[in-house]
């Protein structure tokens, strides 16, 4: 072997190492977010002790938490917003008889407020209507077309005794595909 050849074949080794040490580190931060363990189902949130529950009012909460989106961690996002509406005055968790919503209308996804004088859910962006069960009110009853294709999405709820024996309401939070008349969770 020549020199010549030596010195070629040297290159060509400190030419792939070289390649190799770059391609690493890229192919790692491009594979990070496959590597991830993801969450799995819904994630429950904590809202309230139910004495704190007003008994016969609709109660809104915004949901916040963590949001991991590709290579960016969101420590604290809203995540989506509920209502809350405590039907007696039971004080455990056997008793007591909750009705939680999702505030996101089904029709197109805006925030679905509360009309207190009318005692409904209102949607401001195009004018769905809402009982407080959560149903849509009917077309005759409104005068004009209820533009939602179902009710309110109701959300899955438990009370929690805490370490000093108080209950709390925790939600179980799910998105739900829009403008269908079924409800089906968006993966």
């Amino acid at each position: 072997m020549t020199r010549r050849m030596l010195l070629a074949l040297f290159s060509r080794i400190v030419a792939a190492a070289s390649a190799v040490a770059a391609l690493v580190p890229n192919v790692r931060f491009l594979a990070d977010p496959l590597r991830r363990r993801e969450e799995t189902g819904p994630k429950r949130y904590r809202l309230a002790r139910l004495a704190e529950l007003p008994v016969g009012e609709p109660t809104p909460f915004v949901l916040r938490g963590r949001q991991v989106d590709a290579w960016k961690v969101y420590p604290s996002r809203i995540l989506g917003q509920v209502w809350v509406i405590r039907d007696n005055d039971a004080t455990d968790a056997d008793h007591a008889r909750l009705r939680v919503f999702s505030a996101t209308c089904p029709h197109l996804g805006c925030t679905v407020n509360h009309d207190p004088e009318k005692r409904r859910f209102v949607c401001p962006c195009h004018a769905g209507v809402f009982t407080l069960d959560g149903e849509p009110v009917p077309s005759k009853e409104l005068g004009y077309q209820n533009p939602v294709p179902r009710g309110m999405d109701p959300l899955k709820w438990s009370l929690v005794e805490d370490e000093t024996g108080e209950l709390w309401l925790e939600v179980e939070y799910v998105r739900f595909e829009l403008g269908r008349p079924e409800r089906v969770p968006v993966a």
